[in-house]
């Protein structure tokens, strides 16, 4: 009798022995005929296609299940069938989309006449219990993907030390001859001004950071400077020490007029220490 309805859905037809089952799409490679030393290498699949396969498998047992419903009751949940298996998401997720279209079929019983009368051979009572079976089936899915998702571990950027960050910045430590000594390093990292002298050519700098967070370093190059409120000028004679020494005591009030006094012209800083350096001050 169902084999004789000319529009019976692919289900019906399938369970009448009429159509195959047709699972996702499942590729198979050609491997080479001479059996490699290694069997993996005979696997020529993308992730992706690996990934299908294996969903495959699982869909197979599913389908006994699928098929016994309309029958009777069926004691089996998928959530446990994926816990004990331990299936990964993107399996999940293949198995989820082959049996949306089956479930939107028997969902839609009660408002389609030509699936209502395809169904007619069995009982409302059968077609609720499918209807819930499969209703569960893409549950699971989903409540099994969303868990994966939740538990996938995200890698975060390990954070380094301040220590280990300048461990290689190449600085002048100290200049015994115009009693300057340079603070660590360290201190430039996070800092919101920064004070250094070089003792070639007599110049004097201040680093002012653009960014709340401070200023940064990466090798010996200072990052993270307002290119226009940073600023050096040259010092001659007396001036270096008495600038120097006035930019190690003084205020932050008096600092942000310390290089207006400085009557020679300004010029560029391009971020870089080097061993001629001293790092006056860091002010966070």
């Amino acid at each position: 009798m169902i084999s004789s309805m000319p529009n019976l859905p692919k289900f019906l037809r399938r369970k009448a022995g009429e159509a195959p089952k047709e699972f996702p799409k499942s590729w198979e490679t050609s491997a080479p005929k001479a059996p490699p030393i290694k069997a993996e290498k005979l696997d020529k699949r993308t992730p992706y296609q690996r990934t299908v396969d294996a969903a495959n498998a699982h869909i197979a047992i599913f389908e006994e299940k699928v098929d016994a419903i309309w029958d009777g009751d069926v004691d089996f949940s998928f959530y446990d069938y994926f816990n004990l298996n331990v299936i990964g998401r993107p399996q999940v997720k293949v198995i989820h989309d082959y049996y949306l279209p089956l479930q939107a079929e028997v969902n839609a019983i009660a408002t389609d006449d030509d699936l209502a009368e395809a169904y007619s051979c069995y009982s409302k009572a059968d077609i609720k219990r499918a209807q819930n079976f499969i209703n569960g089936l893409i549950a699971d899915c989903e409540i099994w993907m969303k868990n994966k998702k939740r538990r996938r571990i995200i890698k975060r950027k390990r954070t380094r030390s301040k220590e280990k960050i300048v461990s290689k910045v190449n600085y002048q430590k100290d200049a015994s001859e115009l009693k300057l000594v340079s603070v660590d390093p360290v201190n430039i990292v996070g800092a919101r001004e920064v004070w250094i002298f070089n003792t070639k050519y007599n110049t004097i700098g201040k680093y002012v950071s653009e960014r709340r967070e401070g200023l940064e370093i990466k090798g010996s190059t200072i990052k993270g400077f307002d290119k226009e409120e940073s600023a050096k000028k040259r010092l001659r004679g007396p001036a270096i020490e008495k600038i120097t020494q006035a930019c190690l005591t003084g205020s932050k009030p008096d600092l942000r007029k310390l290089l207006d006094t400085i009557k020679t012209k300004p010029g560029k800083l391009n971020g870089r220490l080097n061993e001629n350096t001293i790092i006056l001050r860091c002010l966070k």
